[in-house]
């Protein structure tokens, strides 16, 4: 059977061996845009159990104590954020009195450049500078709309536009044309992109493409050789697919997958060999690497510098190793050449933040500063924790574009989202299957679906939340045979076509909607009233007829918007029923009668 992987490239994840080491540091998925490695510049830290939290540099100089009751991002760029007493995100600027900047935002991100994406309630992705100042609106480029983004890596944002990514520099301009339905942006700026035409490959059959900052194509990646490509650490902030000149994929080779190095230009720096069964870092041109039951480090090619001798091995720095060497026997700092460093074992181990100063729990919320000699230095304050409240790095624009979204719905006079009453009931299912943005599945085998009634399931466009719902009643036959002393029972689809498929848009799914409940529904029934006739009309309803006794049917009762399509009985619909809606009356479900039309 072909291997299938849809959306993304597939990749080891070997997540579990650094959350042993540090767990709270890589919850941070970010990017490090610059040249240098460090550029974290503070860490929030508390001095007591219950005290608020302040920030101390990654030298130990306290720059703030007990200043925020809720904890604090890392500095980086001298800005950080905190999340307010409403969920919301505050920007504030690095000093001993920390000043706020900007606005609140439901989703923000670090400043890895100049600029950093935030998301206010309501509106589309913004670019805000280090004042807080808007630089640009995400709304539309080339008059497409911008549906999310990720956070800055090498100078590029990768943005998603009408489906599709692109990536964009920091003045919101874009630079790679949006036609990828994979994109991956490297500390580098080289970015491994697939087009749209291999999203529903197989993943033999797939295609991935390295491209340079620019959009120039460096090497193209056929999958039908390899097993899965793979990030590794190149840094404490950030994975890649795409190393300086590289990339690393896992190939079959008796029976196992193992890791190679392979350069841009098709040729193996590293042949995958059965010495090395795992890959999980890099800084420069050293590798932490595993035989399959230790971890040791070589260099890119494949020379081993220190053999696989630890249970747990991490890059505290370019040119320092932490390791431990038998589980629970506690972190020792390491050479290069695995030279030990310093005497004292230590509980759990941080990162050179500045190249030269780490911070390390020894037991239980008891902190040293160390140098990268592995020697105790004196702090400045008692730190009982040292955390980590990291930001945004993928967004979502919350502004809804009711034109945009009328129209993804499809909707003309023989049905809407593709969904027909000419279907038979595996193939409405299978339709519905087919929407773009489906969140679950539903399978056709009809003895699932014995229970006469309604399927649904949910679909997420534009960030909105829609339920799908199609009538399957009356659509599953059941023949009984009898076999002398037992019988069986089988299911089928009848040739009955489905009658009827309806969508709601509800506030607990979508409170971006808050507010604008009533003005959806006004898109949706002019929308409706353009396909036919309108036979019945309320302040909050309306019946329109396309073709004898089909007929669209669309209300608003408060917190929900209803769009029925089919045969149902009009002349029993009220449609002066929820003239008095507001958004915070509650009705149930009201469905039409269903008409037998076959």
């Amino acid at each position: 059977m072909k291997r299938k992987c849809k959306e993304s490239v597939c990749s080891l994840d070997y997540y579990s061996m650094w959350i042993i080491l540090c767990g709270w540091i890589l919850m941070l998925s970010a990017c490090n845009s610059k040249d240098q490695d460090h550029e974290v510049e503070c860490l929030p830290f508390q001095e007591s159990e219950d005290g608020y939290w302040g920030m101390i540099g990654t030298d130990g100089t306290v720059l703030f104590s007990e200043e925020f009751k809720n904890q604090p991002t890392w500095v980086i760029n001298g800005r950080f954020l905190v999340k307010n007493s409403d969920d919301l995100w505050e920007y504030y600027t690095a000093e001993s009195t920390p000043k706020k900047i900007g606005g609140e935002y439901c989703q923000a991100g670090m400043f890895y450049e100049d600029v950093a994406p935030v998301v206010e309630k309501g509106k589309p992705i913004q670019l805000i500078d280090k004042d807080g100042n808007v630089k640009a609106t995400l709304d539309k480029i080339n008059g497409k709309t911008v549906s999310e983004c990720k956070n800055y890596c090498g100078g590029l944002m990768a943005v998603k536009i009408d489906g599709l990514w692109g990536a964009v520099d920091t003045s919101g301009r874009l630079i790679i044309e949006p036609k990828y339905y994979f994109m991956d942006i490297s500390k580098n700026g080289n970015m491994l992109v697939s087009e749209e035409k291999y999203r529903d490959k197989d993943f033999p059959d797939k295609v991935f493409t390295v491209l340079s900052r620019n959009g120039q194509g460096l090497s193209s990646i056929k999958m039908s050789k390899y097993e899965t490509l793979l990030t590794i650490y190149t840094n404490y902030l950030h994975r890649d697919y795409v190393l300086d000149d590289a990339v690393i994929p896992m190939v079959k080779k008796e029976k196992e997958q193992l890791p190679g190095i392979l350069g841009l230009d098709g040729e193996w720096i590293m042949r995958p060999s059965s010495k090395v069964k795992q890959v999980f870092a890099i800084r420069k041109d050293k590798i932490i690497f595993s035989d399959g039951e230790k971890w040791g480090l070589m260099d890119i090619t494949g020379k081993e510098l220190i053999r696989p001798k630890f249970n747990i091995l991490w890059f505290l720095d370019n040119d320092v190793l932490c390791g431990e060497k038998s589980k629970g026997d506690g972190f020792m700092l390491y050479t290069l050449e695995g030279e030990k460093l310093g005497n004292e074992a230590i509980k759990s181990p941080m990162l050179f933040f500045d190249a030269e100063h780490a911070f390390a729990e020894v037991s239980d919320h008891d902190y040293v500063l160390i140098n990268k000699k592995g020697e105790e230095l004196k702090l400045s304050a008692d730190i009982y924790k040292i955390g980590l409240s990291y930001a945004d790095n993928s967004f979502e624009s919350d502004y809804v574009d009711f034109a945009d979204l009328v129209d993804n719905l499809k909707m003309t006079k023989v049905g809407f989202l593709g969904l027909t009453t000419d279907l038979k009931g595996d193939q409405a299912l299978l339709a519905i299957n087919n929407i773009p943005g489906v969140q679950n599945f539903l399978g056709t085998d009809a003895k699932g679906y014995k229970q006469n009634g309604y399927v649904w399931t949910k679909v997420k466009t534009h960030k909105l939340t829609t339920v799908v719902e199609a009538n399957i009643a009356g659509l599953v036959n059941e023949t009984v045979s009898n076999n002398g002393w037992w019988s069986s029972t089988e299911y089928s689809w009848s040739n009955k076509t489905v009658p009827c498929y309806n969508i709601y848009f509800e506030l607990k799914d979508t409170p971006q909607l808050a507010g604008r409940m009533r003005d959806l529904y006004v898109q949706l029934s002019d929308k409706i009233k353009s396909l036919g006739n309108v036979v019945k009309s309320g302040e909050n309803a309306v019946v329109v007829q396309v073709s004898d006794g089909l007929y669209y049917y669309a209300y608003w009762s408060g917190s929900r918007i209803a769009v029925f399509f089919g045969y149902f009985d009009a002349e029993s619909i009220n449609e002066n029923e929820f003239d008095n809606a507001t958004e915070d009356i509650e009705v149930p479900i009201l469905r039409p009668t269903i008409i037998d039309h076959q």
